[in-house]
């Protein structure tokens, strides 16, 4: 089997798995209207806004809050933590993306080809896109297994970052960057990250 088949064939089946987490998106979504009809529960009659929805990914589920910003026009913002991007065809990060994106990067991101897939997202998004490359953090950390089991630690390559100062940090840009898309506050992402020397941060400087 060539390089070039075996690249086609996990297209292929990581467009499938897109797919199926992408049904849950729709899931959820068709619960909330459900709930905004008030009819299973009145307090939360006409409580959600689905015209303005947020996403949040991390890994596969990044490259699929990724896609459905592409395709759905409800969708405003998008956080994707060390998304699964690489698979994700330049054709597609060509357009313009219809809302505005917060993406992270682990250190298996330097020198790697998703930085250039980013790179494409962001020259051609007129919505704002933010990044943050950060130091000792690996991609399973985002996972924060160490919450499930204390064996974690032992049988994980943990990076370290987020069990020091870096998850109240990423809670703290997560919401700002919530806050700036919904409710017009001055994002503080540069900010957050200029706090220590463990974050980089990139953006298109696209102003709305």
């Amino acid at each position: 089997m060539t390089e070039l088949v075996r690249q086609k064939r996990k297209t292929r089946e990581c467009k499938i798995r897109f797919n199926i987490l992408s049904e849950d998106i729709n899931a959820v979504r068709n619960y909330l209207a459900i709930l905004n009809t008030g009819e299973l529960y009145s307090d939360f009659k006409d409580i959600f806004d689905l015209d303005n929805i947020g996403l949040l990914g991390h890994s596969g589920g990044g490259g699929t809050v990724i896609i459905r910003a592409f395709e759905d026009k409800d969708i405003k913002a998008v956080v994707a933590l060390d998304p699964a991007i690489r698979p994700l065809s330049d054709k597609l990060l060509s357009r313009d993306m219809g809302a505005s994106l917060f993406i992270t990067m682990s250190e298996e991101w330097q020198n790697d080809k998703r930085c250039e897939k980013l790179d494409i997202l962001m020259k051609a998004s007129r919505n704002k896109v933010y990044a943050y490359e950060i130091d000792d953090i690996n991609h399973a950390d985002y996972a924060m297994i160490d919450y499930i089991s204390p064996l974690a630690k032992m049988i994980s390559n943990s990076g370290g970052f987020l069990a020091r100062e870096g998850e109240k940090l990423l809670k703290e840009a997560v919401l700002s960057f919530f806050d700036e898309c919904f409710k017009g506050t001055a994002s503080r992402l540069e900010e957050i990250a200029d706090s220590t020397d463990k974050i980089r941060f990139y953006s298109n400087s696209v102003e709305n």
